[in-house]
């Protein structure tokens, strides 16, 4: 197989999972060719003074995004850093990743790939479906033939530097515009854009679209509909993120998986915090279909049997208090 790529915009106050995230690459990925670390301007003195490793080359943002401003919305930012990787990667696909991430056993591209299409994952359901709706608006996608309604936005995905590099093309075209400027001006989101872009308008070229059931991916969430997008405070997110990664132990199915993904849009801690009996609920019943075990009631005894036997120490009492 070949090596292939991995991209990941961080931040200074990411560095703790950020750290998490490269030794579970190293460990676990033997393909890695390189791994592009894309930071601010500001921030690239202190992590080229940190980052020793061979494996990893820093990318200041603005040369890669020379036109964008420094003070544009952080998370903006990152996803056009996602894309705009494409400029400096050295292998034709590149895996796309978050500080959030981590890899959690072995892997090669023979999961990731099928006849030399990248997976590419898409939920049917129109989860997101605002989502889609902006991108094909943005795309300007009005024929029937191009019009595309699932929700291309699972995390941890691979691109193809060709595709992102139409895309632009693509963009400057339709708008008239630089592509890093008519992006500033929209909303989108980089997964969805690049996969309907791929999908619809370059009719699959270099993936195969499967459901997103199909993906190697596991999360640990807190979200609260009530609070809007907001990052932990630092110390606080790094402790609570070093807790989980601790104390979680994942059920049979989750060991399946390659990634683990934790996320939270709140800024109360992921431990210490109690998550009340319907978040507890949620994950026990996330394990009993994964056994097999049927019922209105939660029956823990049954579970932690279950479990037992399979050889999993999965902690309902750590993640559901």
């Amino acid at each position: 197989m070949n090596k292939m790529d991995i991209v990941i915009p961080t931040y200074r106050r990411d560095w703790h999972t950020f750290v998490r995230f490269c030794n579970s690459v190293l460990k676990n990925y033997s393909l890695l060719n390189r791994v592009w670390v894309m930071v601010s301007d500001a921030e690239y003195p202190e992590y080229r003074e940190r980052i020793k490793s061979p494996h990893l080359t820093l990318v200041p943002a603005s040369t890669l995004l020379p036109g964008v401003p420094y003070d544009f919305p952080g998370i903006r930012r990152q996803q056009m850093l996602k894309l705009a990787a494409a400029k400096v990667v050295e292998t034709d696909f590149y895996l796309v990743m978050d500080s959030d991430t981590m890899v959690i056993r072995s892997f090669d591209e023979a999961e990731l790939f099928e006849n030399g299409q990248a997976r590419y994952m898409v939920e049917a359901d129109g989860h997101h479906f605002d989502w889609t709706l902006q991108a094909q608006d943005f795309l300007k996608l009005d024929s029937p033939e191009q019009s595309c309604y699932g929700s291309y936005s699972v995390t941890t995905a691979i691109f193809h530097r060709q595709n992102v590099k139409d895309l632009f093309s693509y963009i400057e075209k339709v708008h008239e515009k630089p592509w890093q400027t008519k992006l500033m001006e929209n909303n989108w989101t980089e997964f969805q854009l690049y996969g309907i872009f791929s999908d619809c308008v370059l009719g699959s070229r270099y993936h195969v679209f499967l459901p997103h059931t199909q993906w190697l991916v596991t999360k640990i969430v807190r979200y609260s509909k009530k609070t809007p997008w907001l990052p932990h405070d630092v110390s606080e997110r790094n402790q609570d993120l070093n807790a989980i990664l601790e104390d979680w132990n994942p059920t049979a199915a989750d060991l399946k998986k390659i990634f683990l993904v934790i996320q939270s849009n709140t800024r109360e801690s992921l431990v210490s915090m109690p998550m009340g009996p319907s978040f507890r609920a949620r994950i026990q019943r996330r394990v009993m279909r994964t056994l097999g075990i049927t019922g209105d009631a939660v029956y823990e005894r049954i579970v932690k049997n279950k479990l037992r036997k399979l050889g999993v120490n999965f902690d309902l009492e750590a993640l559901g208090k």
